[in-house]
């Protein structure tokens, strides 16, 4: 059984990000390497080519990471995505997420009513992203952590070289000093901070509210210093590192692939794949 831990699905208003537009995400730079395949299913915005090369790629079910952003253009609201993953409640689970640059207090308000109203089982937060951009430790941020760990759901942190002006908002450094402000918390870093990669595994070693989602950047051989998080599984004995294809960024059965080739023991791969994200989701 694997958990592919962030997709973003061909749904009705997730043409309003970027790598589900005109150009789909595996179309564009960086991610348009000689060996991308092309994703059939993003280039036509079909739901059935969706669920078909989910099936095909053995994927049992797939976490819907939304984006609410404040500096550039795409946010997908908090009903678009429950609207399309509702109607397969087997299949996928759904996130929430927030833009913390308009006034704190109805963000937080967004996420209690994303969790409990509905059903989101996390909150997505792009910092670098804000108006003004964030790091991961602003003051401004700490009402929204607190919101989420009271409502006993992690907080998926969006940090690499492409969230903001600069590579600086991505050090994993402030999610560890956020994580132990917040030691009820679990935080995930999406991207897994890239190119921070040996911070990224020092942190999550010595912090331990903090998961690693390196999806593309482990997957995808071209990425330089990509083995890098292959070699932080061994580091972590395989505990809290997801696996996530980063669809449409690469599709969900060559992301795989690109998995597999690292050729982890059995008992990392299950872990990589399918516990580590059911532990932290209660499933």
């Amino acid at each position: 059984m694997i958990i592919d831990f962030r997709v973003r699905p061909p749904f009705p208003g997730f043409e309003k990000i970027g790598i589900l537009g005109k150009k789909k995400g595996y179309e564009i730079f960086p991610w348009s390497f000689p060996t991308t395949e092309p994703v059939n299913s993003a280039k036509a915005f079909s739901e059935e080519l969706f669920f078909a090369e989910m099936q095909a790629a053995g994927i049992a079910k797939g976490v819907v990471m939304p984006r609410a952003v404040g500096n550039t253009a795409g946010g997908v609201s908090n009903e678009e995505v429950v609207a399309g993953t509702s109607r397969y409640p087997d299949l996928l689970i759904p996130f929430g997420s927030v833009d913390p640059s308009g006034d704190i207090r109805t963000v937080a308000q967004e996420i209690e009513h994303a969790v409990r109203d509905l059903g989101c089982r996390g909150i997505v937060i792009e910092p670098g992203c804000s108006v003004p951009p964030l790091r991961a430790n602003a003051a401004r941020l700490y009402p929204l952590y607190d919101r989420c760990a009271e409502l006993g759901v992690p907080v998926v942190l969006t940090m690499s070289m492409k969230q903001g002006p600069s590579i600086a908002l991505s050090n994993p450094a402030d999610v560890q000093e956020a994580a132990r402000d917040f030691p009820r918390l679990n935080f995930v870093i999406a991207h897994a901070a890239y190119p921070f990669v040996l911070e990224a595994a020092a942190v999550a070693c010595v912090t331990p509210n903090v998961w690693l989602l390196p999806d593309v950047y482990m997957n995808i051989g071209e990425i330089p210093a990509g083995k890098l998080y292959a070699e932080t599984v061994y580091l972590l004995h395989g505990r809290r590192v997801l696996y996530g294809s980063a669809y449409p960024l690469r599709g969900m059965a060559q992301s795989l692939e690109g998995l597999k080739s690292y050729n982890f023991p059995k008992e990392y791969y299950t872990l990589l794949t399918y516990q580590n994200a059911a532990d932290l989701l209660g499933l």
